[in-house]
């Protein structure tokens, strides 16, 4: 069933917002997708030239002396009936223009989850977080940062410096698994199954029991209370640590892979 042409135009800007996302992290785009990218806007804009023509046409009549103005009419009437044939071949290009752009995209999306992958794994390595991992503390408790001692807030500075970073990766790898029909989360207390494969995404918690541990975490964090909210900006990256095990971004497949082992039923 075709688009409506206001869900063709949500698309390619769905579509090349992932292009943009890609580009700004450093991931590789192919030429292919940026010819691509161009071919979709000069389709989309006056792909056959009637408006240009017809706005030719209507400037001349403008201009035109008197003994002009009948020719000129003839070529205004030839270019307004051009228009209006042209609107509905129009929004079959712009159809046509989207679903090769979406093609070419789609393409490149596992590529680009992988190596959004690997530089969330390298931000991990560089600000050593698993390193830190057992003095970060559980900010729930906390009652005043004063009580934090010096390998605690150096473990929390670590978080915080390296989430800056892991964010946009995580934003780019979310919008990914979402296309992919996945529901990344956290999800809130009705989510198990979610944030389940939400510990399996951040590292392997080697056993189910542990696994459940996170997802309550995550359940807390997905719905907002107030003792969740004292993570901030360091969730979702910091319940591994919490839990006991190592924070370690893993593709879709791998994580379904990781929960299976933990959860053969799942």
């Amino acid at each position: 069933m075709a688009l409506t042409p206001l869900a063709v135009d949500l698309e390619a800007t769905s579509l090349s917002r992932f292009v943009t996302d890609a580009r700004q992290l450093g991931l590789d785009v192919p030429k292919s997708v940026d010819d691509e990218l161009k071919l979709h806007r000069r389709l989309t804009n006056d792909p056959l030239g009637t408006h240009q023509a017809l706005a030719r046409a209507q400037s001349a009549l403008h201009a035109a002396p008197i003994d002009k103005v009948d020719a000129a009419l003839d070529v205004l009437a030839e270019a307004t009936v051009q228009a209006g044939a042209a609107q509905a071949l129009g929004e079959t290009v712009r159809q046509i223009a989207v679903a090769r752009l979406r093609h070419v995209v789609y393409d490149q999306l596992d590529g680009w989850e992988k190596q959004a992958v690997e530089a969330a794994n390298g931000v991990v390595e560089a600000h050593k977080l698993n390193a830190v991992a057992a003095d970060l503390p559980d900010l729930v408790a906390l009652v005043s940062p004063v009580d934090l001692s010096h390998t605690q807030s150096r473990a929390v500075q670590r978080f915080r410096e390296a989430a800056d970073l892991l964010h946009p990766l995580w934003r780019l790898y979310t919008k990914i698994a979402i296309e992919h029909g996945h529901d990344v989360g956290p999800g809130g207390a009705d989510g198990l199954s979610t944030n389940l494969s939400l510990a399996c995404r951040l590292g392997n918690p080697g056993s189910f029991s542990r696994a459940q541990s996170a997802a309550l975490i995550f359940a807390s964090i997905g719905a907002g209370s107030d003792a969740a909210r004292r993570y901030g900006q360091l969730a979702p990256f910091c319940v591994p640590a919490l839990v006991g095990y190592e924070l370690h971004l893993s593709t879709s497949e791998d994580a379904a892979r990781i929960r299976r082992q933990i959860q053969p039923a799942a």
